[in-house]
């Protein structure tokens, strides 16, 4: 990264093109809002102020300076994580952190026109879940003060992007005591611009069998290599099977098109497991999809 920054810093050095003045009276006004630093903590009623105010930063660091300098907008283009971040941007984040409580959420929004609905439905998603994460924090700090801790964090990552498919993942961590991991996988089908469910990607239902069936073995297998894991499967101490595979569960496709069903914390194994995740072999299920999936990563 210091490598990248430095070539940043020579390119703006040789960069002619002077700042236009509405830039330039921007960023003025950015930082003369800015508020004056102090010693103390921040306390919880200057949260808004200080996000606000950090948004405007990020927008003027993402949005103004490529436009700026022709030197900063050519070096981007040589990074090679562009062309995710062309697709998916952050367009709001949310830092704060008092000693008892921290909070760190990276908001994305998918910017490309050619998933139509797709990006937008996924997008109002996105919208929506990290609104209720980032007010119920602020609920959660301002109840608990400091007789507790609490922390939220939301990052995302382009997991698959292909001319037939997109995946996106989003990853929240939320501890208020405990914590726990939660996935959020948002799959599109591209020759359709549709958001694609687990459901959707098979002829029937028998499909929900099949699967369980070849993660319950895979389980056991895992068990069998390394007694320090646990599983909660049928035979199990608890005595129960907990592999719920509905259709709107988790899933994505890894590079060789292979399914990975993951599982949240706790879903199917203690908290000291994290969050398994489950490799099936295209084979195993190829025949129960629907025709037009079948010939996803030919």
């Amino acid at each position: 990264m210091k490598q990248f920054d430095d070539m940043i810093f020579d390119l703006a050095k040789k960069e002619q093109q002077p700042i236009p003045e509405h830039t330039a009276q921007r960023i003025e006004e950015v930082l003369s809002n800015l508020p004056p630093r102090k010693e103390k903590v921040v306390r919880f009623r200057l949260m808004p102020r200080v996000a606000a105010v950090a948004a405007s930063l990020a927008l003027a660091l993402l949005v103004v300076m490529p436009n700026v300098s022709v030197a900063y907008a050519e070096a981007l283009s040589d990074v090679p994580v562009i062309g995710a971040i062309v697709k998916v941007v952050t367009i709001r984040s949310y830092d704060y952190a008092d000693g008892y409580h921290d909070m760190n959420v990276e908001v994305p929004n998918v910017e490309d026109d050619s998933l139509g609905d797709a990006g937008a439905a996924i997008n109002k998603d996105v919208d929506a879940l990290t609104e209720e994460l980032v007010n119920r924090f602020y609920a959660d700090a301002e109840a608990i003060g400091e007789e507790g801790h609490t922390s939220l964090s939301v990052d995302y990552e382009v997991l698959t992007e292909t001319d037939n498919w997109f995946t996106l993942k989003l990853t929240v961590f939320n501890a208020t005591g405990s914590g726990m991991v939660t996935y959020h996988y948002y799959n599109v089908d591209r020759s359709t611009n549709e958001v694609v469910t687990l459901g959707q990607l098979f002829s029937d239902s028998s499909y929900a069998e099949v699967l369980r069936q070849d993660i319950l073995a895979q389980m056991k297998q895992r068990m069998a290599d390394d007694t320090s894991l646990v599983y909660w499967t049928e035979d199990s101490d608890i005595g129960q099977d907990f592999i719920d595979l509905g259709a709107e569960h988790n899933f994505y496709f890894d590079a060789s098109g292979n399914l990975v069903i993951p599982f949240d914390e706790y879903e199917v194994a203690p908290g000291y497991m994290g969050t398994p995740e489950f490799t099936i072999d295209a084979s195993v299920f190829s025949a129960l999809l629907n025709p037009q999936y079948q010939n996803l990563f030919a």
